[in-house]
C-alpha cells in the first residue's frame, strides 16, 4: 500500500504539492498504521513498520505522540521503530514514556534506548562526577528495632561535552530495602546533573553494626562499570555523613557487547 502511494506521488508530483502528499500520508499513518503497529497481527505489524520507515520525516510526529499518549501495554512497539528513525531528543521522550506509563517489556525499552543512543554517542576524555551519596534519616536509628525509614540520595553530574545515558543500580548488603528499587536510567545532557531521592525502609538484624549500600553506575551500551561506590550506614546511631567529594567516572571506549550484570558479592558478616 505504501509503495503504491509513493508511486502515485511520483506520477502526479506536478499536480500534487508536497504538503498534500505529506498530509495524506500522515492520515494513513494515524488511521491505519499506528493501530496496526500497536495491536495488529504479526503481518500487520510488519507492514506498519515498513510504512513508518518509508518516510521518517512524516512518521516521527505520529510515532512520538502515539507513544506518549498510548495506554496500551504494547506501546513498547513504538519505541522499537523510533529507535531506528528517531533523533537524540527522542531518548528523553522514550524514558518518560517508559517510566510514566508503567510499560511492560523492560528488555525491549532498554534495548531500543541503547540502539538509539549508540547512533549518536560521541567519545569524550572528560569525566562524569558522583557528587553526592548518602542515606538520610530524620531520626536516630534504633538498632534494637531492626528497621529505619529514610532516603537514599545520590547526585550525578555530566562534565563532558556530550550527553550520556547511564544506568544506576543500588544493592543493599547485611540488610533488606523495602521497597526494592530497580535500576534507574538517566539521560544527562552535557553540563547537567541529576539528583535522585529514593524513599526506603531498611530492615536489618539488630546485631549488625552497619548496613552496606553499593552503588554502580554504567553507561548504556558500554561493557564496563564506570563506578562502584560503597557506603556504610551505621545502625547504632545517626547515619554516616554524605560522600560529597567529586569522584570522577572514566568513560571507556564504545563496545557493542551487551551490558553484563555486576558480579554478585557475598554479604559480609557483621
Amino acid at each position: 500500500m505504501q509503495l503504491r502511494i509513493l508511486l502515485l506521488a511520483i506520477l502526479f508530483w506536478p499536480v500534487l504539492s508536497q504538503a498534500q502528499i505529506s498530509s495524506h500520508w500522515k492520515h494513513q499513518l494515524w488511521t491505519k498504521w499506528l493501530p496496526a503497529l500497536e495491536m495488529g497481527t504479526a503481518e500487520d505489524r510488519w507492514q506498519a513498520r515498513l510504512a513508518f520507515l518509508t518516510w521518517p520525516e512524516a512518521s516521527l510526529p505520529v510515532l512520538r505522540q502515539g507513544m506518549m499518549t498510548s495506554e496500551s501495554q504494547e506501546n513498547w512497539r513504538f519505541a522499537q521503530v523510533l529507535a531506528q528513525i528517531g533523533d537524540e531528543s527522542d531518548i528523553q521522550r522514550m524514558l518518560d514514556a517508559w517510566q510514566s506509563l508503567s510499560s511492560t517489556r523492560q528488555d525491549v525499552w532498554v534495548g531500543s534506548l541503547e540502539k538509539l543512543y549508540m547512533r549518536f554517542r560521541q567519545e569524550s576524555q572528560q569525566k562524569l562526577l558522583l557528587t553526592r551519596l548518602q542515606f538520610e534519616s530524620n531520626e536516630a536509628i534504633d538498632s534494637k528495632s531492626g528497621r529505619t525509614d529514610g532516603e537514599i540520595i545520590y547526585k550525578l553530574s555530566n562534565s563532558t561535552a556530550s550527553p550520556r545515558l547511564v544506568k544506576v543500580r543500588i544493592n543493599i548488603w547485611r540488610g533488606i530495602a523495602d521497597p526494592y528499587w530497580p535500576a534507574q536510567l538517566h539521560w544527562l545532557e552535557a553540563g547537567n546533573s541529576v539528583e535522585v531521592s529514593l524513599p526506603i525502609t531498611l530492615l536489618f538484624e539488630p546485631r549488625v553494626p552497619t548496613v552496606r549500600l553499593d552503588l554502580d553506575v554504567m553507561e548504556i551500551g558500554v561493557r564496563e562499570t564506570l563506578l562502584h561506590e560503597r557506603y556504610e550506614i551505621p545502625v547504632s546511631g545517626r547515619p554516616a555523613p554524605p560522600k560529597s567529594r567529586q569522584r570522577p567516572l572514566n568513560l571507556p571506549k564504545t563496545d557493542d557487547s551487551i551490558i553484563p550484570e555486576r558480579r554478585s558479592e557475598e554479604a559480609e558478616s557483621g
